[in-house]
């Protein structure tokens, strides 16, 4: 019987209920919802709503929400074009062990990264319900647009991903094959962009797998370097600083080997990875050149790229200038990979002794963080 106080249930009342297309989207009113329900969604926990009413029935609707992204369940008995029957649970994704991006320290409110998904359905029909789908972090929430998809049982599922959403010349293919064209690393700092890509491949799609996320995990695409100066001591101030002889523009494929080509090196004369007038105080005797850490595309070899400037004692009363001349291709590292973190430090002694460079490596961070959306 319909609550107290309400018109009791009349086959006028019956609503057709539209066949979700072949992405597997459904509103909530296309599933038999009535627009006067009484709803209470709050967030971080596993929460129930209470359908007072339905026009097509009477029945309790359970919907889950866990910072998992529109994971809400309803009975389904519609069939896709291709005579697939859908699941009853909104496809969600999680990203467990994502490593801590160098730039932003954290996925920043409002990061993104797009997502890109097929399925086969029982009939061997192909069908992409996410194509470059952007997905968004707001309030710690992450969010995609364009509609809830749903869970096709029975399917078979690929999901593919780039981070971070919003470049150019990204493709990818049903393959899995992710391409960029033009990628261009001379950003540094607070603007250098982190690639990174995952993937998870032969998801099926039946009753025991549909109500967990999709986990995707990222990779680093880039290698990533620090360069510091420290002095021992005496202030000292570095002018015409250049790091030269860098690959930083190239083409990534996920499926080459090697993945990156046409990759192109700066020069010691085109303003690419310069500063000028890095100062070292008494106060603070140690500094990052370049205005933070450089992202760049993995190098087999490191002959040819060196760090050069000139340098002033502050004390001098000479005021005498000293040139330094760096090659990174050290004894102890010769290339850079993707993935690793290359901390090199350059120290400037006292009376105008050789300076000298010293490098370590490390994983990309030694913090990890989880995100899900």
């Amino acid at each position: 019987m319909p609550p107290s106080g309400e018109a009791p249930f009349s086959p006028a009342d019956e609503r057709n209920t539209s066949p979700l297309d072949e992405r597997g989207f459904s509103s909530l009113g296309e599933r038999g919802i009535s627009p006067d329900s009484e709803c209470s969604l709050s967030k971080n926990s596993i929460t129930i709503l209470s359908i007072s009413y339905m026009r097509r029935n009477l029945s309790t609707l359970f919907l889950g929400a866990a910072l998992l992204l529109g994971a809400a369940t309803s009975s389904c008995t519609n069939e896709l074009p291709d005579g697939t029957a859908c699941g009853d649970a909104a496809i969600s994704f999680r990203t467990p062990a994502v490593t801590r991006a160098a730039v932003e320290g954290d996925f920043s409110e409002g990061s993104q990264f797009s997502v890109w998904g097929w399925y086969t359905g029982e009939n061997g029909s192909s069908n992409q319900p996410f194509d470059k789908v952007p997905v968004t972090n707001s309030n710690g929430t992450w969010s995609y647009t364009g509609g809830d998809r749903y869970w096709v049982l029975g399917a078979e599922y690929d999901f593919y991903a780039v981070y971070p959403a919003g470049l150019q010349n990204v493709e990818c293919t049903d393959q899995g094959v992710i391409t960029v064209t033009g990628f261009d690393a001379s950003k540094t700092g607070d603007e250098a962009v982190d690639l990174m890509t995952a993937r998870k491949t032969g998801v099926q799609a039946n009753e025991n797998t549909v109500a967990n996320a999709v986990a995707l995990e990222f990779g680093h695409e880039l290698a990533r370097i620090s360069l510091n100066v420290t002095s021992e001591g005496d202030a000292v101030t570095l002018t015409n600083v250049k790091l030269s002889g860098v690959s930083y523009k190239g083409n990534f494929d996920s499926s080459a080997t090697p993945k990156w080509s046409n990759l192109t090196a700066n020069t010691s004369d085109d303003g690419i990875f310069s500063a000028d007038n890095v100062a070292l105080t008494t106060d603070a005797l140690s500094a990052s050149l370049f205005g933070g850490d450089l992202l760049l595309p993995p190098h087999d070899g490191l002959t040819g790229i060196s760090l050069t400037f000139s340098y002033q004692y502050t004390d001098d009363v000479s005021q005498a200038f000293h040139e330094a001349d760096l090659s990174l291709a050290t004894g102890q590292i010769t290339a850079w990979s993707a993935g690793n973190h290359y901390n090199y430090t350059v120290n400037i002694p006292r009376n105008g002794t050789d300076v000298t460079l010293k490098v370590t490596v490390t994983d990309w961070t030694t913090e990890d963080y989880t995100v899900q959306w």
